[in-house]
C-alpha cells in the first residue's frame, strides 16, 4: 500500500484539499464551500464526507498516515483556530481534536502562511532553503 497524507487548505469562502503521496505527488483532490457552514462541526462532517467520496477509487491502495490543516488564524501547539475574521465559527475552535473522530491518524493544524511555506520548502520554488 503507498503512504499518503491528507492536506487541506481552509479558507473563507471554500476549502481544498488533496491525498498527497510521500514524494509530493497529489493522487486525488477537490474542494467545498466553506461559507455555507454554520457550525465547525458541519464543516468537518462536510469535509470528512467530501474527502471519502474523491478518495473512494483509490481507498484501498493507499494507507492515509496523517491528516494536516492549514487555516486562518491557527495554533499550532494547540490545534486551533483561534478568533478567525474570514470564517463563520468565533472564538477558540479546537479544530484538530475535533477531526480526530473521522480520521484514525494524527491531525495537525498550522497557520495557512506558514503550511504554505513549508509545502514550498520541501515541493516548491524554495526546496532546500532553510529561510
Amino acid at each position: 500500500m503507498k503512504q499518503v497524507v491528507i492536506g487541506v487548505d481552509i479558507g473563507g469562502t471554500s476549502s481544498k484539499y488533496g491525498l498527497v503521496d510521500m514524494e509530493g505527488n497529489v493522487l486525488a483532490e477537490g474542494s467545498i464551500c466553506t461559507d455555507i457552514y454554520d457550525t465547525v462541526e458541519d464543516f468537518q462532517k462536510g469535509l470528512y464526507e467530501a474527502i471519502e467520496k474523491t478518495i473512494a477509487p483509490i481507498k484501498n491502495t493507499v494507507e492515509i498516515k496523517g491528516v494536516g490543516f492549514g487555516a486562518p488564524n491557527a495554533n499550532f501547539y494547540k490545534g486551533t483556530i483561534e478568533n478567525a475574521a474570514n470564517l463563520k465559527w468565533k472564538g477558540v475552535v479546537y479544530f484538530a481534536d475535533l477531526f480526530k473522530k473521522y480520521f484514525n491518524v494524527p491531525v495537525v493544524l498550522t497557520n495557512d502562511a506558514n503550511a504554505a511555506a513549508i509545502g514550498e520548502g520541501l515541493y516548491g520554488g524554495a526546496k532546500g532553503m532553510n529561510d
